[in-house]
């Protein structure tokens, strides 16, 4: 089945924000070949259970893995004496077929894709959630819209199938409005808000930079947002199932690494944002303005993101309103696993046990 349902469908050029650059960045180290089908188990084209062989990271230029870099940079990763290497993806769908076909062992997804990938005979578990959209993705209006309220009878340009669409239909839920009510028209995000700012549409799903460019035309305004949705929009870190099982310890040095990588952003945010411009080969101002709309969690959110709850704030409740929405959108045939099984907190639970807050 085709991943319809990526992080943004947003690895495309775009002339309407320079900030755009940074989703089509080229990479200085060579791409994992996918071509092998992801239907294939990772134990059949050669995972890395064997200690002598570097447990593979595939990470695709999202801001909210790119932080990784930091641990190359820095030495963190050599210094814990981890067997370990990154490569770097500028297309999401490389990066997911990579992961399914055991090319890698360990990737940045989100419940989609890892509801995909489960769906495809993968068997893997999260591990980490390094942050959630917080505004940094948005339902925007022109200016005579108000509230969502406003939407009735108004047209929508939204990307059907994605996220965007998700959190879209998620504002009129909030507001118990017919999705009838507000037609929809299938729209990329930026071509959408290029139409709200020339005054041809009324209602769309966006994220940045295209937001910020929005706001600064003054044309429109952000209606509802992530914010609206704690944990929703959610980036996890995803493991297979052989790796978790042969390396513990050398995966436990990962979860430990990346906490070194976060303290040393907290401590260090200029030279932490230059490292990580480099990589994604922004600008440092357009690089911390798509970090604006991100909220990282800390070690103990993290834990308790990993806990049954009634809203959102929890994956494994974020989780059954992700699966709801793809069996409903036909992304999936059947429904995924429960998210509380495809969660591994082991490793999270070592670490705060090692460092209290």
């Amino acid at each position: 089945m085709p991943n319809l349902f990526s992080r943004r469908s947003f690895i495309r050029s775009s002339t309407l924000a320079a900030g755009a650059a940074f989703l089509a960045a080229s990479c200085n180290q060579t791409q994992t070949d996918s071509s092998s089908s992801p239907s294939n188990s990772p134990s059949e084209v050669g995972s890395s259970n064997s200690s002598s062989s570097p447990i593979r990271l595939g990470l695709n230029l999202w801001p909210g893995a790119i932080p990784w870099q930091i641990a190359e940079d820095q030495g963190f990763l050599k210094a814990s004496g981890v067997n370990a290497e990154i490569t770097w993806f500028q297309v999401l769908g490389d990066q997911i077929t990579a992961f399914n076909a055991g090319k890698i062992d360990i990737a940045n997804l989100t419940l989609n894709d890892l509801f995909l990938s489960n769906a495809n005979g993968v068997s893997s578990k999260v591990i980490l959630m390094p942050d959630v959209s917080a505004g940094a993705d948005a339902i925007v209006a022109s200016n005579s819209i108000n509230s969502v309220q406003d939407f009735v009878g108004k047209q929508a340009g939204i990307e059907i199938a994605t996220i965007g669409h998700l959190l879209f239909l998620q504002a009129l839920a909030k507001n118990e409005i017919d999705p009838q009510s507000v037609p929809m028209v299938n729209m990329a995000a930026d071509a959408a808000v290029s139409a709200i700012i020339a005054g041809k549409l009324d209602v769309a799903y966006s994220y940045d930079p295209f937001i910020t460019q929005l706001l600064k035309s003054s044309k429109g305004k952000v209606i509802f947002s992530s914010k609206d949705v704690p944990g929703l929009l959610a980036d996890t870190v995803v493991a297979h199932q052989s790796l978790l099982d042969n390396r513990e310890s050398e995966v436990q040095k990962l979860v430990d690494v990346w906490h070194q990588v976060l303290d040393f952003r907290s401590k260090n945010q200029d030279a932490a944002y230059a490292i990580e411009a480099k990589r994604a080969q922004v600008s440092v101002e357009d690089y911390a303005t798509l970090q604006k709309g991100l909220d990282w969690l800390t070690p103990e959110q993290t834990l308790e993101t990993f806990k049954p709850g009634n809203t959102t704030r929890s994956l494994i409740y974020a989780g059954k309103v992700v699966a709801d929405f793809m069996l409903e959108q036909k992304l999936l045939q059947t429904s995924p696993p429960t998210t509380e099984t495809l969660i591994d907190d082991r490793f999270m639970k070592d670490y705060v046990s090692r460092n209290p807050a």
